[in-house]
C-alpha cells in the first residue's frame, strides 16, 4: 500500500482529479465572480452511489407499493434500514449501454452530443446540488470511484468529472492539513492558474466576432467552462488555511 505523506500526495493533485480541467472546442470556422460566505449551519449532504452492472429489475423492486410493501429478495439484505430509505420505481430514462450504461444514472441519460435542446445540458444531479452548496464546503462535490473510466458526473457544459480512484489520495484531501509551505507553493500555483485562465478567456473573445453561431456557441460553452473554474479556484484559495 502506498504511504500517505504530504509529499507523496497533494490537494492540487485532488483537485485536478475533481473537474479542473478544460478542453478546447473544437471549431469549424469575466471577471472572477466572487463567492458567499459560509454560513455557520452546515450544508446537507447528496450520497449518489452508481453500479456499473445495475441490478435485476424483478429481484429489485417490491411487488407492492406503499410503506407496508414486501421486501424484494435485494431489499431483503437490508430489512432492517427500511424505514432510512424510500424506492422508487418508473424511472426508466431509456438510455442504453450496457456496462457503461451507468452514465445516464445522474443525467437522465443525456449525451453531451444531445443535450443541447435541454435547459439543464448534460449536467449531473449531484452538480446541480453542488452549485446550490457553493463555497460553504471546501469540496462542493466529490467524485470516487474504483477505477478511471467511470463517467458518472458530468458540468453544467457537458465535460465529464474524472473520479479520485486512489483511496489514499481522497484521505490526505480530506483529513491531512498541508504544512504553511505546502500551501504558499499551492497559493502561487493557484495564482499561476488563474492567470492562464485569463489568457485563455481574453484569447477565445476575440475570436468570437469571427465565428458562425454554432461555433459561437460552442464558444459560450467553453467560455463558462472558464468561470466555473475559476470560481473553483477562487474557492480553493480561500479554504488553503482553514
Amino acid at each position: 500500500m502506498e504511504k500517505v505523506t504530504s509529499r507523496t500526495i497533494d490537494r492540487r493533485r485532488f483537485l485536478q482529479g475533481a473537474g479542473l480541467s478544460l478542453t478546447l472546442p473544437f471549431l469549424e470556422s469575466g471577471t472572477p465572480r466572487a463567492f458567499a460566505a459560509a454560513p455557520a449551519e452546515r450544508p446537507r449532504r447528496i450520497l449518489a452511489i452508481g453500479n456499473h452492472l445495475g441490478f435485476y429489475p424483478g429481484a429489485f423492486f417490491p411487488e407492492q407499493a406503499g410503506m407496508d410493501y414486501r421486501s424484494s429478495p435485494t431489499l431483503k439484505n437490508i430489512e432492517k434500514h427500511r424505514k432510512d430509505f424510500t424506492v422508487f420505481s418508473n424511472l426508466d430514462d431509456g438510455a442504453h449501454g450496457g456496462h457503461s450504461g451507468v452514465h445516464a444514472f445522474l443525467s437522465g441519460g443525456i449525451r453531451k452530443e444531445e443535450s443541447g435542446g435541454f435547459p439543464e445540458k448534460n449536467i449531473s444531479l449531484d452538480q446541480v446540488a453542488a452549485e446550490h452548496c457553493g463555497s460553504t464546503a471546501r469540496f462542493p462535490s466529490i467524485t470516487a470511484g474504483l477505477r478511471e473510466g467511470t463517467d458518472m458526473c458530468w458540468t453544467r457544459t457537458g465535460v465529464r468529472i474524472p473520479p479520485v480512484n486512489n483511496p489514499a489520495r481522497l484521505f490526505e484531501a480530506l483529513f491531512v492539513q498541508s504544512s504553511k509551505a505546502e500551501r504558499d507553493v499551492e497559493r502561487k500555483r493557484l495564482g499561476h492558474r488563474g492567470s492562464v485562465l485569463d489568457a485563455l478567456r481574453d484569447s477565445a473573445k476575440s475570436l468570437h466576432g469571427n465565428l458562425n453561431n454554432a461555433d459561437r456557441d460552442k464558444l459560450d460553452q467553453y467560455l463558462t467552462s472558464v468561470r466555473d473554474v475559476e470560481r473553483r479556484l477562487q474557492m480553493s484559495e480561500a479554504w488553503l488555511d482553514k
